[in-house]
């Protein structure tokens, strides 16, 4: 091509091993700026190069922007909101999770995502939710939210295909991070709801502990006890003031006690 010919760079086929060479090839060309427009002629060799990078909040966006790491911030961030639902006040887990959600919501934005894909991700972690808090046994729902899980990751952006392709070993181990973490949890589940109920009654926590006796028992007035005051009934007659005495039941709120001989 030469440089009196103008050129429609709809058109051109250009190769350059690098820079230097693309700018050693263009030089001379005359460039119609739109339709029976002004003509401009390139001048590209020894012409100054400025670079312009991308800055540190550029460079994380551009890292978020990826459907692997999108996929990851979804499933995370859903698995740390659980691990908050499961064990309220660790705060952490939740604060966690909503911001790797977020991040989530702003990879998926810059990408062409399949809305079944989504329809798909969100329905796999209601299910596992639904298994690991109404259903007992790790069976239907939680098969169910796995496989949901793969094949909404499959299509997630099957309607994208100029972007790079989700990778089968982050959807694979995603899947399998995901299914052994709600797994963990609903054993742990299941193993306290299998344990004996406790008794953790005031009776059973005051029973045998000792105090003393704050003003005379007659056979009803009050007791210190385990620094707490405390309304109590002497069990054998009077009781003086400040007798050390033994808590031997309940009855209410009124404290059952015994002079504590010597």
């Amino acid at each position: 091509m030469t440089g009196t010919e103008a050129v429609d760079l709809n058109v051109v086929d250009l190769v350059a091993v690098n820079l230097a060479d693309l700018l050693t090839q263009i030089d001379g060309w005359e460039i119609e700026l739109s339709p029976g427009g002004e003509i401009k002629i390139i001048h590209s060799v020894g012409a100054e190069i400025e670079r312009t990078n991308m800055g540190l909040l550029e460079n994380v966006l551009d890292f978020i922007a990826d459907p692997n790491i999108a996929f990851l911030l979804i499933s995370l961030g859903a698995v740390a909101l659980f691990i908050e639902i499961f064990s309220p006040g660790l705060i952490g887990p939740g604060v966690f999770g909503e911001i790797m959600l977020i991040l989530a919501f702003f990879s998926l934005g810059t990408l062409e995502t399949n809305p079944a894909g989504i329809a798909l991700v969100v329905l796999a972690f209601i299910l596992l939710g639904v298994e690991m808090f109404f259903i007992p046994g790790f069976g239907v729902f939680g098969i169910g939210g796995i496989i949901s899980l793969l094949v909404g990751g499959l299509i997630l952006f099957s309607d994208a295909p100029t972007e790079p392709v989700l990778s089968i070993w982050v959807l694979v181990g995603v899947a399998t991070f995901v299914g052994t973490s709600f797994f963990g949890f609903w054993a742990i589940l299941l193993k306290e709801r299998r344990k004996p109920a406790r008794d953790f009654s005031t009776a059973h926590r005051m029973v045998g502990k000792r105090g003393h006796t704050r003003s005379v028992l007659q056979p009803n007035g009050t007791a210190l006890v385990d620094s707490e005051l405390w309304t109590a009934r002497s069990t054998g007659g009077q009781i003086d003031e400040l007798v050390e005495i033994e808590v031997v039941g309940l009855d209410g709120l009124c404290l059952i006690v015994k002079a504590i001989e010597g």
